[in-house]
């Protein structure tokens, strides 16, 4: 099963180079939605129907850097990538999916797994 863990600047360069589905929640300590979504995000982070994705969460006070990269201008926002394992990553071409605002647990997995689906077919 997936765990959740934060990701910062150096862990991002990591798994550029591992191939691989990852999920990365840009959260903020003041932001009340992303209060509402941590327990969803962390209950998902344990969910077996979806344990081939990776969890991240990225604190975006903390690591602007990154949160730059995906151009987040609203939290929380989740973007599901999809890495190649060579070290690059291009927003055009590994997002597979963007989710931004609150959402119920459900409705938030379904949305995980037909992204999923649709980038593997």
């Amino acid at each position: 099963m997936s765990q959740l863990s934060e990701l910062n600047k150096e862990i991002f360069e990591e798994i550029k180079n591992k191939a691989g589905f990852y999920i990365i929640d840009f959260w903020a300590v003041w932001c009340g939605p992303c209060k509402v979504m941590t327990p969803i995000f962390e209950k998902l982070a344990e969910d077996k129907d979806i344990n081939e994705v990776t969890f991240y969460g990225l604190n975006v006070d903390e690591e602007s850097e990154v949160a730059e990269v995906f151009g987040v201008s609203a939290i929380p926002t989740f973007f599901l990538i999809k890495t190649k394992g060579d070290g690059t990553f291009n927003l055009e071409t590994d997002v597979v999916d963007k989710f931004v605002g609150t959402q119920t647990a459900f409705d938030f997995k379904l949305g995980i797994q037909a992204a999923l689906k649709k980038a593997k077919a």
